[in-house]
């Protein structure tokens, strides 16, 4: 039954997705799963965010670029603490031509001193947006590094590691493991 619903979710997927689509990368195992990411998609096309960060790259950038595609406007970034990834997903996004849409930016885990606990989340060095974050995604840090980490904590992570808050008020959605 679990093998049908993700097969059902991907045929729904390709079936949203524009004629000219390249093939998707894999999913499933460290990708995301179809019916996640069809949720991305719905999601992205129907609020239409100008700004996605996305904490983990992969097959959820390439769909969430060719939804903000769609849109017409929009970018997404995505934060990938390991450099062959990094490079990997870049070549997917230059592959599928999203590159106006997907920045993938290599970006380290760090600990951080958040509410009642510490974290590891991506470094956020580089990344200083020019408007607001509309919409997060969470697909990382990977498991086996932070098990189950308390993903209510992106909004002070992400919001109490600048000089200025940058969230507007978004919708975020997390990757169920």
């Amino acid at each position: 039954e679990a093998t049908f619903a993700q097969t059902e979710a991907l045929l729904g997927l390709y079936a949203s997705l524009p004629n000219s689509v390249q093939p998707l990368p894999e999913t499933r195992g460290w990708a995301a799963s179809p019916d996640f990411l069809r949720l991305v998609y719905s999601l992205i096309r129907k609020k239409k965010p100008r700004l996605v960060v996305e904490l983990g790259s992969g097959s959820s950038t390439i769909v969430s670029g060719y939804a903000l595609q769609q849109n017409g406007s929009g970018r997404v970034v995505s934060f990938e603490h390991l450099e062959r990834f990094a490079r990997q997903n870049r070549r997917e996004v230059s592959f599928h031509g999203l590159e106006e849409q997907c920045e993938i930016l290599e970006a380290p885990l760090e600990t951080y001193d958040l509410d009642e606990g510490s974290w590891k989340w991506y470094s956020l060095e580089s990344f200083d947006p020019e408007s607001p974050i509309d919409l997060v995604i969470i697909d990382g840090p990977p498991g086996q590094i932070q098990m189950s980490p308390d993903t209510r904590h992106y909004r002070s992570y992400l919001n109490g590691c600048r000089k200025r808050p940058f969230l507007s008020s978004m919708t975020g959605i997390e990757r169920m493991k």
